[in-house]
């Protein structure tokens, strides 16, 4: 990049011989040219870096700058160190790719000035006396949030499907087994033993009875269907929720504290959705502790445009190698787990228009981030005439 091309050259040589006014003018249209290719750089939405041989910064254009947090606009000639940091993104550029067919093509995950999931592409390039990277940036996080709820949303859809086929397969034989013992019931009475076995057909219709009812609420709570919707204020419903789910902490020694965020404002929600979401989320919670001193939190906060429900355990935690699968029907790290708890706690966040998170790590405890959008009432239309 030292060395200085030959129209150049030329150009210095022979200043004398051109007119003074046409050099302003070559150079006043460079500036130009220079000034609408900037404009053009900073108006796309991928990230473009131009580094050159040395590692130093070229040219960085805005969407770059906000990818990346870089706020000064002193960046150029100096190296890539000094103007980003991000350590991970730095350690996924190599400084020693030269030849011009060794594109890189990668996602990594970069943690300033916020957490995001970025694509990254290095393309080397040697022209004449030039020669460097350009490196193009893509921020997908929001493309791949999206990507995962179409995928868990499909999921949900096919196992409640599947599930309502086999709760009709199970359901008719039950209640072929009730018709029966009913008829065995009036049989037994006319015997003189009749009144001990009537008294097991009893237990046996009670069980079976329990069984539909047990089969009915499952599938309630995987069916997807726009529910009745109220004003309600998530506070209340946490608190009636600590009362009812009080003794089981009691009982397990478990410290359970509550930190609820004052005038919080009422949103439209489905109670008994949102009592079964947190109570499936506290229960995970619960189960997750095989210590003593187990303590689990719930916490509420306020934010623009999401109300956000905080349950935090310093329970037994996730590896990554898990955390893709926990939201997967059947999936369970416990014996007797059934797999279905956070799976409809992630159908119904979905059904509310919210998001859930989950932020684990093995023998480090567990917060799940639930968001629900603050809504007071639906938009009416004004009547005409009214501003």
């Amino acid at each position: 990049m030292t060395q200085k091309p030959k129209f150049i050259n030329k150009l210095i040589q022979n200043l004398e011989k051109i007119d003074k006014i046409d050099v302003e003018k070559y150079f006043i249209n460079l500036s130009r040219e220079k000034g609408f290719l900037e404009s053009i750089f900073n108006n796309l939405n991928e990230g473009i870096i131009v580094i050159s041989s040395k590692g130093t910064i070229a040219f960085l254009n805005s969407e770059a700058k906000s990818i990346l947090g870089i706020f000064s606009e002193e960046y150029k000639g100096r190296h890539m160190q000094d103007v980003i940091k991000d350590e991970s993104f730095l350690s996924s550029i190599p400084l020693n790719v030269k030849t011009p067919y060794s594109v890189i093509d990668k996602e990594i995950t970069v943690n300033q000035p916020r957490k995001s999931l970025i694509n990254v592409n290095v393309i080397p390039f040697d022209d004449n006396n030039l020669s460097g990277m350009v490196i193009v940036l893509k921020d997908i996080t929001a493309k791949k949030k999206m990507e995962e709820d179409t995928k868990q949303s499909k999921l949900v859809e096919t196992f409640s499907h599947l599930a309502a086929g086999i709760a009709h397969e199970i359901g008719n034989p039950l209640n072929s087994l009730n018709i029966h013992l009913q008829l065995i019931d009036r049989e037994t009475k006319k015997s003189k033993t009749g009144r001990n076995v009537s008294e097991h057909v009893s237990i046996c219709r009670n069980e079976i009875k329990r069984l539909d009812e047990i089969i009915n609420r499952f599938l309630l709570a995987l069916r997807s269907s726009e529910k009745p919707k109220e004003r309600k204020n998530v506070n209340k419903i946490i608190s009636s929720i600590v009362k009812l789910m009080q003794p089981e902490f009691n009982s397990r020694k478990i410290n359970f504290t509550t930190s609820l965020s004052k005038n919080l404002p009422d949103t439209l929600l489905n109670e008994g959705e949102i009592k079964q979401l947190v109570i499936n989320v506290l229960k995970n919670a619960i189960q997750s502790i095989d210590h003593a001193r187990g303590e689990i939190s719930i916490s509420t906060l306020q934010e623009p445009y999401y109300i956000l429900i905080n349950i935090r355990d310093n329970g037994s935690g996730i590896s990554d190698g898990i955390k893709q699968k926990i939201f997967e029907p059947f999936f369970s790290t416990k014996e007797s787990g059934s797999g279905l708890g956070l799976l409809i706690a992630s159908r119904i966040v979905s059904e509310h228009k919210g998001t859930l998170e989950l932020e684990s790590s093995k023998n480090k405890g567990t917060l799940i981030k639930i968001r629900l959008p603050v809504k007071t009432d639906e938009l009416k239309l004004l009547p005409q005439g009214d501003k």
